[in-house]
């Protein structure tokens, strides 16, 4: 939505709600696509990618946002900020949250950025219990796969449990 219209985005919201839908707001894509400079380096990450794959990057990024001038940053940044606001309002109504990150555009690299989106939605209100949740039950809730996504007897599940150290957002 391009719009700050309060109207549009209560509408917004209540539709999805109304109806049991399902959002997946892949905040890790908007994240690369509107705040350029806060983009962490992937170059750990790219190793795992063909170079044909790592090659391409920084075209496939330039194409979005490569017409985009110093004085339009603050404005790139507010929409961010407002699909923030707007995921904060549907994860206050009855609409199921589910995690995803559209992996292939700009800097995103399979697997890697679905650990960077639960920290988004925390950021975006959720408490970092419900963004597990999105990323897992949720999630595949979302693609019909009612037996995983959770532990409980009969379900398939793989678990890692980590001796590590929780940061400042509750996430590792």
């Amino acid at each position: 939505m391009r719009s700050d219209d309060r109207d549009r985005a209560d509408a917004l919201v209540r539709g999805p709600a109304s109806v049991g839908t399902a959002v997946v707001p892949a905040l890790s894509v908007h994240r690369t696509l509107e705040l350029l400079d806060d983009l962490p380096s992937r170059a750990e990450e790219w190793k795992y990618l063909p170079a044909w794959q790592t090659e391409r990057r920084p075209d496939q990024l330039a194409a979005p946002t490569g017409g985009r001038t110093p004085e339009q940053a603050p404005q790139i940044r507010r929409i961010f900020e407002h699909r923030l606001r707007l995921v904060s309002e549907l994860h206050g109504t009855a609409v199921r949250l589910a995690a995803g990150t559209d992996t292939g555009t700009g800097h995103l690299v399979p697997g890697f950025a679905l650990h960077d989106e639960p920290a988004l939605l925390v950021a975006a209100g959720l408490t970092p219990a419900e963004a597990l949740r999105a990323a897992t039950r949720d999630a595949a809730r979302t693609l019909g796969l009612p037996a995983v996504g959770t532990l409980a007897r009969g379900q398939a599940a793989e678990l890692l449990v980590l001796d590590a150290p929780v940061g400042d957002d509750g996430l590792l």
